[in-house]
């Protein structure tokens, strides 16, 4: 019946009258089953646009008179179009008499009755939500002896208490009377108590039912009762937001005279949410108490759940009041360093957002606030934080639990961003761990923290190299662990190259490709440059050892530019020649990119697009040959070659607008690639700064347009710096600004060639201090061309023994797959979803001049659903796509994202009276970018069927399609 329900809208899609005349035949059948299938037909009618007022009027009188008179299958089934046309009923005007049919059915001696009438007022709440008759049914049927009818009467007033203030008021009364009933089971209670939680429709009805179900506590204090009581009043409190503090201290009087640890865990637990949602309405006194009641308890799960409730009303913007201090020290010093590692790390977590929190209080704020006014103080629990990390993160070790440590290494992290003194510290310990761990795995995640860390201490990981080099010795670390470490290496010693050398050779070439990536990252562009070139040694296929040797010329292009730092400034030409030198390298990498690649290596098909590589190729060079202008124009002006008034003042206007046209061509890109990473986008916006604000410097000095200095100050603190573009680099690029907005707006009373000459030379000082800041790499360079090998298994196996099927038959296909972790060829990519296509042909018998598509034989059938749901992992969706070119059919049975590098798919082939069928399947995939790459892997089966010839009797009962599709067939 349901899938009639589901499927009621195949037929009659145009004609609602047509409908309603099948219907009507139905309903008027003597057979039970096809008055079910007629009544559950009718939800068609009414999502109909074109359906009249009448036509809904007569179906809604047919629905009501057959909920009355029928039996009660039938209002089951009255029920379910109920539910279904809930929405459309709510804009209906001719509801009276339906309603007064269905309300006679609760008069009937049959509770079962009674229940379903109940079941079908619920799907109407809005329209009778304040409708004194229904309210009369539900409070009566609370008072019935039958559990079902009580179960649909509380369903029933779970529907209304949200709509109607009136029902709710009434109804709490008789709430509280069966729930304090003696005589009422334990199960009743259980239903009845959660309908308070609904009670939030304003002050009034809120403070009420809080009152009455605090009330219901303080009489009935049995844990049972108390494990529906106490989550229902928590839930009430965080949905109304009504005496959130009162309530809290109702949960902290209760729990200091509760004995039992199961009710204390449950009150605390449920202390959370509430604190979570309503920290500013927390009361002082209940979180005094709060970490008074942790201080003299010996329960470690207390201790945890306060520690929660703390960190939680922290976060959310509450402080801690001066009374207090004293205790919440205490009881962070002495659990903070404990042998449960769940209560260390709260205590550990608790104090890093405390610290956090308050690290910028200034002494103003000291009468606010007692526990941070002194900066001693906060040492000394920062100190404290180290030496609790580390006993922490040792315990965490010995244990090997690997979500702990990665919870342990976050909190480092966090702590180490904020305080050097306390990076120092952590770094160090963390070079000591790996030194003293052997297990791979955890030795994989120490290794990846200390590479966190390494980008705002350099100077740090430059103190250990002693302990680095003798972790990079160890000749048993494992590939990811060793890439790690050498990428720490390389960060704090870019110019021991020997060293760097010998290291590389121990990893693999898509280690060293990440290496290189990495040295390019972080503006390493020198040592990038020869470890592509050990990578380009180890490629075997012609395209990606073209797009290495590309990124190549990019990389060289940027450390010629690099080169000039070193140079003399006062040398243009040593600088001109460096500029044109990058700028020739850009071009030729321009050259060597293609615009759209095909890869046709092991069968597999690649196409690879480069539009936005190529795009942005052709903004940096353009840029840097603006640049070699702008400092030759500058040159031959101090060389007295030209005239500022004659021929330089228009050949600056020129360059400016040109800049300008990069800067918009940027923005063009920008929003083009709206969906690229954090990293590309910044490289595009710090080349669009130089454009803008060269573009700006020449307006002033041409047109004396004002050069405000805010303006570029802030635009300079969005971009804030990120990989290669450390903070050194930042703070230069920030006195760069600060120069030229100062010497250029200061005002001078000399001749007006000296204030010429001076601001042409403060232009020539910004262009040669900009070129030489070069941005890394953008990150979506590194996204192309990536080989993925993926194992895929069809069953039925090609290479088994193939029995032969018969027509008719429903033959399960299951896909598994698995993407191979050790890559055959260069990766640039990161699998985020796989699609498995399937195409089926079919081969006909030549006797045989019927023919049934494929398209209406792929079927869900309800016999197979369940054994799918606990083969397959995911819920396959399964949507056809039609090729009318040739004699195929291709669907799309499975878009899923990946678990542990597994997929799995299956299907239900309905086989027609055919010859064969061959099942194509096909992989493709979607990376980290959102790019599709089809046809990785495929596979091909056939299914062959017995050509027996049936007999007629068989051939005259076999089901057609429609009949299929109207017992549980899925289009």
């Amino acid at each position: 019946m349901d899938m009639l329900l589901n499927n009621q809208t195949t037929s009659y899609n145009d004609d609602p009258n047509r409908l309603w005349v099948e219907i009507d035949r139905g309903i008027r059948s003597k057979e039970a089953q096809r008055q079910f299938e007629a009544i559950l037909k009718m939800p068609g009618l009414f999502k109909k646009e074109t359906t009249s007022t009448t036509l809904i009027s007569a179906a809604l009188i047919k629905l009501a008179t057959l909920f009355q008179e029928g039996t009660n299958e039938m209002r089951l089934n009255v029920t379910k179009v109920l539910d279904r046309v809930a929405n459309q009923l709510q804009k209906s005007s001719m509801l009276d008499d339906p309603i007064k049919l269905i309300y006679s059915v609760m008069h009937s001696n049959d509770c079962i009755a009674r229940a379903l009438t109940l079941r079908a007022l619920a799907m109407m709440p809005h329209i009778l939500a304040d409708d004194v008759e229904a309210h009369l049914h539900i409070r009566l049927a609370l008072d019935s002896n039958d559990e079902i009818e009580i179960l649909a009467a509380v369903k029933a007033a779970k529907k209304f208490i949200p709509c109607s203030k009136t029902f709710a008021m009434s109804i709490s009364t008789k709430l509280v009377s069966l729930i304090e009933d003696l005589t009422t089971p334990l199960t009743i209670k259980s239903w009845l108590i959660p309908l308070f939680e609904h009670m939030t429709h304003d002050a009034t009805v809120s403070m009420k039912g809080r009152q009455l179900l605090i009330s219901l506590i303080t009489k009935d204090t049995t844990e049972e009762f108390l494990q529906i009581a106490v989550p229902t009043l928590a839930r009430l409190a965080v949905k109304s937001h009504i005496e959130i503090g009162e309530t809290v201290k109702f949960f902290l009087k209760f729990l200091k005279l509760e004995p039992r640890r199961n009710c204390r865990k449950l009150i605390l637990r449920h202390l959370v949410p509430i604190a979570r949602c309503g920290p500013i309405v927390w009361l002082d006194s209940t979180t005094e108490d709060l970490i008074a009641f942790a201080n003299d308890s010996d329960d470690d799960y207390v201790r945890l759940q306060v520690l929660r409730i703390i960190e939680v009303l922290i976060t959310g913007g509450s402080y801690i009041t001066p009374t207090s201090t004293s205790d919440l020290k205490k009881l962070l010093q002495m659990f903070t360093i404990h042998n449960n590692i769940p209560v260390a790390y709260q205590c550990c977590s608790t104090t890093l957002r405390i610290i956090l929190k308050y690290r910028n209080i200034s002494s103003m704020e000291s009468q606010n606030n007692e526990l941070f006014s002194s900066h001693h103080v906060l040492d000394d629990l920062i100190e404290h934080l180290n030496t609790a990390l580390a006993v922490l993160l040792t315990d965490v070790i010995q244990a090997n639990e690997l979500k702990e440590l990665q919870n342990t290494l976050n909190l480092i992290e966090q702590l180490s961003r904020v305080y050097n003194e306390s990076a120092q510290n952590c770094i160090h310990l963390l070079f000591t761990t790996c030194a003293n761990v052997e297990n791979p795995e955890l030795l994989s995640y120490l290794a990846k923290s200390l590479v966190r860390l390494s980008t705002n201490h350099k100077e740090i990981i430059a103190n250990e190299t002693i302990q680095l080099c003798r972790l990079l010795a160890n000749s048993s670390l494992n590939d990811d662990v060793r890439y790690n470490l050498l990428a720490l290496f390389v960060l704090s010693n870019p110019n021991d190259i020997n060293e760097i050398h010998e290291h590389v050779k121990q990893l693999s070439p898509w280690k060293c490709f990440l290496l290189a990536r990495w040295c390019i990252r972080h503006c390493l562009f020198k040592l990038a440059i020869d470890l592509l070139q050990m990578v380009i040694n180890c490629v075997n296929i012609s395209i990606h050892e073209i797009w290495l040797q590309t990124l190549m010329d990019i990389c060289r292009a940027e450390e010629r530019l690099q080169t000039t730092m070193n140079s003399s400034k006062d040398d243009l030409q040593v600088l001109c020649e460096n500029i044109a030198e990058a700028g020739s390298f850009y071009e030729s990498s321009l050259i060597k990119m293609p615009t759209t690649v095909s890869i046709d290596d092991n069968k597999h098909s690649i196409d690879a697009t480069f539009d936005f590589e190529r795009a942005y190729c052709d903004i940096r060079s353009s840029i840097i040959h603006q640049f070699y202008e702008l400092i030759h124009v500058i040159y031959q002006y101090d060389l007295g070659m030209i005239s500022f008034d004659l021929l330089g003042k228009r050949m600056l206007s020129i360059m400016a607008q040109r800049f300008s046209t990069i800067s918009s061509k940027i923005d063009d890109i920008q929003q083009s690639c709206f969906d690229g990473d954090a990293q590309t986008l910044w490289c595009l916006t710090f080349n669009r700064f130089l454009c803008d604000f060269i573009f700006a410097v020449i307006e002033r000095i041409v047109r004396h347009v004002s050069l405000d200095k805010t303006t570029w100050e802030d635009r300079l603190n969005e971009m804030s710096w990120r990989d290669g573009f450390t903070e050194q680099m930042f703070i230069r690029f920030r006195h760069v600004v600060d120069f030229v907005c100062i010497r250029l707006q200061s005002k001078k009373t000399t001749k007006k060639n000296a204030n010429i000459d001076e601001e042409l030379a403060v232009l020539q000082y910004l262009t040669s201090s900009l070129i030489t800041i070069p941005p890394p790499i953008p990150r979506m360079f590194f996204q192309k061309l990536q080989h993925t090998v993926v194992k895929l298994v069809v069953s039925p196996n090609e290479n088994e023994d193939r029995p032969v099927h018969e027509s008719d038959a429903l033959l399960p296909v299951q896909i598994h797959g698995e993407i191979d972790a050790t890559y055959h060829h260069l990766p640039l990519r990161t699998v985020k979803q796989v699609f498995v296509e399937v195409l089926t042909s079919q081969q006909m018998n030549k006797k045989n001049k019927s023919k049934i598509p494929v398209l209406d034989q792929i079927t869900n059938d309800d016999s197979y659903r369940g054994a799918k749901a606990s083969l397959f992992s995911a819920d396959s969706t399964l949507s056809k796509m039609m090729d009318s070119e040739s004699d195929h059919y291709e669907n799309v049975i499975l878009n899923e994202e990946l678990k542990d590098n597994r997929f799995h798919a299956g299907f239900i082939l309905h086989l027609g009276s055919v010859t064969n069928y061959n099942i194509h399947v096909r992989v493709s995939f979607e990376d980290n970018s959102g790019q599709r790459w089809t046809n990785v892997a495929e596979k091909a089966i056939c299914i062959k069927l017995n050509n027996r010839r049936q007999p007629r009797s068989s051939i005259a009962t076999r089901p057609s399609l429609q009949q299929l599709r109207s017992t549980g067939g899925v289009n």
